[in-house]
This record gives structure tokens, sequence and C-alpha cells, in this order.
């Protein structure tokens, strides 16, 4: 059986039942298990589909490029929350490379600020932003 049809029973007879289970057995309560039971077959499903792909090293080079340049854009605008350039080169790249990839580039930012980059570095740097004044922060609304 190929991935593509892996991925096809995944989506067409998994996530229904994954819901109507929930519905049923659990009566509706336990929303955030089935949620994440859906994340996780919705991730695997792409993930298989990206894998079946015969990708060029040029598109890996940019995944991993853009991957990175979405991580650091975050970091860069901390102490700005309104300002996120992650999520216009997300939506880029899933416009120019397809949908896989972009999925590919939003997993792997996420990956890259949770597990390399800890939330400890980021709020020094925006303490030390603050305290220099490089960057100013509106709390007037």
């Amino acid at each position: 059986m190929s991935k593509r049809k892996i991925a096809l029973w995944i989506d067409m007879l998994l996530v229904p039942v994954t819901v109507l289970i929930g519905y049923f057995c659990f009566h509706d309560k336990k929303y955030y298990f089935i949620s994440a039971l859906l994340v996780v077959e919705a991730l695997v499903s792409i993930m298989l589909l990206f894998e079946n792909r015969q990708a060029k090293l040029s598109e890996i080079l940019t995944i991993a490029v853009m991957s990175a340049l979405a991580a650091m854009s975050r970091v860069a605008f901390y102490a700005v929350p309104e300002i996120k350039p992650m999520l216009s080169l997300v939506i880029i790249s899933g416009i120019v490379f397809g949908k896989e990839s972009a999925l590919m580039i939003g997993m792997l930012r996420k990956f890259c600020l949770q597990h390399l980059l800890w939330s400890r570095t980021m709020d020094t740097l925006a303490n030390v932003c603050y305290q220099s004044h490089w960057i100013f922060i509106w709390h007037h609304f």
C-alpha cells in the first residue's frame, strides 16, 4: 500500500471515526484529547504526502532556510507582539512551494523556537532592548 493511499485512508476514514468516537463514547467531554488526536492525524497524513514526493536538494535547502528565517524573525520582533513576520513567510512559502512545504516550514520553525531557543533567552533579549531604549513598547492604546 502506498503512502498516498495511507494518507487518504487517514483523512477519509480515521478522522470521522475519531470525531464519532469522541462524540458518542466520551459524550463530547474530552474535546482537548479528541482535538489533539485530530491534529496528529492531519500532521501524519500531510507528512506522508511530503515524504512520498521526490523533493530536490534545492527545495529541501530552501525549506531549511525559510524555517530559520521564520524562527529568527520571531526572535527579532519578540518585544513587539503585533508584528509577526514568520506568519507571512509561512504563507508565502505555501503559495510558492505548496501546502506540504509550508507545513514543514511551520513545524521546523516551531521546533527551533521551542527546543533550540528557550524562552529565557528571548526574555533576556527583550529586557536588554527595553532597558537600552532600542524598542519602544506602547502600553496605552
